[in-house]
């Protein structure tokens, strides 16, 4: 996002709308058809895993409007944690976080250039502490950079 957008209420307010406008009414799957869907997700991590890669699902931030509609069409329980539990993956959830968890998405589904420097610093600190991934350097100061 850039400053000009970040400055603007009008810009924010007319993408806001336009989520409004394109959030789905279709029901989300479930049952069988949710069952299928995670058995072939379950296929496609067990070859990355037999290949000798990991894999880790990553939920970013949302808020707003946007959330609740997330949050009431796809239960954390029903869908988020069903996937974890059928792939045997882990899972990065912002919401687990203390640090991400306070993040704002100005528009409900973006964060803004300084917080989204900050969930990178953080996502790329919980990878490394939940030892799902392995950085040979360590990384320079990313809010560093941006603030240049």
């Amino acid at each position: 996002m850039t400053p000009m957008f970040l400055g603007s209420e009008a810009l924010i307010k007319i993408q806001k709308e336009n989520w409004k406008r394109g959030m789905s009414s279709e029901a989300p799957i479930t049952g069988e058809a949710l069952e299928r869907f995670l058995a072939d997700i379950k296929k496609c991590t067990d070859k990355i895993k037999s290949r000798g890669g990991s894999v880790v699902f990553v939920r970013p931030p949302s808020g707003g409007i946007y959330l609740e509609a997330e949050d009431k069409k796809y239960p954390r329980d029903q869908y988020w944690e069903k996937l974890l539990a059928v792939t045997e993956c882990k899972g990065i959830h912002y919401t687990d976080d203390s640090v991400t968890a306070k993040l704002v998405c100005p528009e409900w589904s973006h964060l803004a250039l300084k917080d989204a420097a900050i969930y990178t610093a953080e996502l790329a600190k919980i990878l490394q502490q939940e030892k799902v991934w392995a950085f040979p350097n360590k990384p320079t100061s990313i809010s560093q950079n941006i603030n240049d």
